[in-house]
């Protein structure tokens, strides 16, 4: 909550005090030495938005200053701490944590920001500024930290986790590294999950159009799975008002970042044309070559070591072009599980820098997947719609129809009876629908990231390696016109990665349409007529050889909720993300389960186990 009587939330975050207790014990960290032309630059920056982005509660906004700088900006650009949370308490958002990455990219919005050594007192402050202890020269005072505090709002500061290595480059786009990325996830996950309702409000160096956008990018493409080119148009829909038609993630090195990690599938581009002037540099310094009343000491001059990156160097307005992920391009052969464990062969060590997976499934979990996806255009594409549609009756539909999940809250609680429903764990990868046809087996997802229809397309992708389902009347046949709801992770078997498919239901069977019938009878025909038919045939099949395996999920009763989320899902060797909830009288064709995943409270969970044990 925004409001000072409401800051005894739980979760305040050790970064927060830590480092104002250093800093009041050292002094406070180095004043920003800007030049005239960037403070100009800084003053032109829109301030805020007021619009979090959908699928997360971010809110961006450019980086507040004390009035210690005033004389820099002047009053009439002043943009403080308690002027953005009284705009939040006008607005009735509440705010529970303020993310700083102001010293992630201060060298790409000045660069000499990177040379101004710092004194010991300032050093030894800018040691405290990351709960890891790292030191990093780029921490610089923008405001008191301790004014979030006066709010209720826990602030916490990101540094660069690498910044031995990263520090001494001047590279124009710092891209962060796999620590600093993965104590970014962590954070909010920890603050959502104390604090499901609050606000995280995100600034960085650039207007929030830098690092804070690209690691809201990020969060969207890692927690909910987002393609690229859907996070970034997420993230230009809540970025600060601006008179520009260009909104959002302006760094081009950063953008092909998230094109090359998550494997875009769309090519982007950015229209430098559209982009504001304060990004390249371009406002002039009419300033006196001596500020006679200057108290921080602060050279005139403008900047002449702005960005030089492709298709955003100073005054370059071109059109650029990121082109959709080629895997053919793939530097290096990568294995990797789950976030934060990669290996991987071919690379030096000062080259690994965000080598983390989305989760087992962003825009693909494994590069080397024996899945090819069909141009639209292709035959085989349009028969497999053609048979969707005719097996679910979804014509008119854009997307396929999958069933739709609902987050438990205190408010539905109540909807869940004991005996009216299973519990099982959420998987986490890519979720969609198995088509099973005597020809191959096709692999269909929904490629946007919202339920906006209009914005939704189908993909398509044809397994080129066998996956034997069998007729369970006659097993040396395979069956024809069965559709799975199935999710692809990557698991583990016997020390190495395996792609599977975890089968959750099931739409039809050989023809039978059971969209209309009760989960309970649902989950007979999936166990007895594709887990135990294949079960039934390892004598006439080598399942060990399939390129993707399959796995059904277990289905327990309510009274062994506790037992599935804290034994069950733990000892899966696949991320999941919570428990699942499905009724078992519910059709598939209009029911939903509810989902209790990482960001519900612990409150949350242990009122549904008490509930369900009543």
């Amino acid at each position: 909550n925004t409001s000072p009587e409401s800051s005894e939330h739980t979760g305040r975050n050790i970064n927060h005090h830590s480092t104002i207790l250093y800093e009041m014990s050292t002094g406070r960290a180095p004043l920003i030495k800007w030049s005239p032309a960037t403070w100009q630059r800084w003053s032109a920056m829109p301030r805020l938005s007021t619009t979090p982005v959908r699928k997360a509660k971010f809110l961006l906004l450019k980086a507040p200053v004390s009035t210690l700088y005033e004389t820099k900006y002047g009053d009439r650009n002043v943009f403080t701490v308690p002027m953005y949370v009284q705009r939040l308490i006008a607005k009735n958002i509440a705010v529970g944590l303020v993310i700083d990455c102001t010293s992630l990219d201060l060298t790409s919005f000045e660069k000499s920001a990177s040379t101004t050594s710092a004194s010991g007192s300032a050093a030894a402050t800018a040691t405290a500024a990351s709960s890891s202890g790292s030191s990093n020269s780029t921490v610089r005072y923008f405001h008191k930290i301790d004014e979030w505090d006066e709010f209720g709002i826990d602030y916490y500061r990101l540094a660069q986790k690498d910044q031995a290595s990263s520090s001494s480059s001047l590279s124009s786009s710092a891209i962060p590294s796999t620590e600093t990325i993965q104590e970014f996830i962590n954070v909010c996950a920890q603050h959502w999950k104390d604090n499901p309702t609050m606000h995280i409000a995100i600034f960085d160096s650039r207007g929030s159009n830098g690092i804070a956008s690209f690691l809201t990018a990020y969060y969207l493409c890692h927690k909910w799975k987002a393609p690229v080119h859907t996070a970034l148009a997420l993230v230009e829909s809540a970025s600060p008002h601006s008179k520009y038609e260009q909104k959002g993630l302006y760094d081009i090195e950063l953008i092909k970042e998230l094109q090359r990690h998550f494997r875009g599938k769309k090519e982007l581009t950015v229209d430098f044309s559209k982009v504001p002037d304060w990004w390249f540099g371009n406002i002039v310094d009419t300033s006196n070559e001596k500020n006679p009343e200057n108290p921080l000491g602060e050279e005139n001059g403008a900047n002449s070591e702005l960005s030089s990156q492709e298709g955003g160097g100073s005054g370059d307005r071109r059109i650029v072009t990121i082109p959709a992920y080629d895997v053919s391009q793939e530097d290096g052969k990568r294995q990797h599980n789950q976030l934060g464990k990669t290996s991987e062969e071919g690379h030096s060590s000062s080259s690994k820098k965000l080598k983390i997976v989305a989760n087992s499934g962003a825009d693909d979990i494994n590069s080397n997947l024996p899945m090819q996806t069909l141009p639209s255009t292709s035959q085989r594409y349009g028969r497999a719609i053609a048979v969707l549609q005719q097996l679910t009756n979804q014509k008119a539909k854009k997307c396929i129809p999958i069933r739709q999940e609902t987050n438990i809250t205190l408010e539905n609680i109540s909807q869940l009876e004991t005996d009216k429903h299973k519990v099982t764990w959420r998987p986490v990868g890519r979720r969609g629908l198995l088509l099973i046809l005597s020809d191959g087996i096709y692999f269909m997802e929904n490629t946007a990231g919202d339920n906006n229809e209009a914005s939704i397309s189908t993909a398509v992708s044809v397994l080129t390696t066998p996956l034997y389902i069998p007729n369970p009347q006659k097993p040396s046949a395979v069956q024809h016109r069965t559709l799975l709801d199935v999710t692809l992770v990557m698991d583990r078997e016997k020390g190495r990665d395996v792609p599977r498919f975890f089968v959750s239901d099931i739409l039809c069977h050989m023809g039978g349409v059971l969209l209309h019938k009760p989960f309970s009878q649902r989950l007979k025909y999936m166990m007895d007529g594709v887990i135990i038919a294949r079960k039934k045939t390892t004598n006439i099949w080598k399942y060990e050889k399939e390129g993707i395996k399959m796995r059904a999920l277990e289905y327990f009763d309510t009274g062994k909720t506790k037992f599935v989320r804290d034994e069950v899902m733990k000892a899966q060797l696949h991320d999941a993300d919570g428990i699942i909830f499905l009724p078992t009288e519910g059709r598939y064709s209009n029911d939903h389960s509810f989902v209790g995943d990482t960001t519900s409270s612990e409150e949350v969970m242990e009122k549904i186990i008490a509930h369900l044990k009543a």
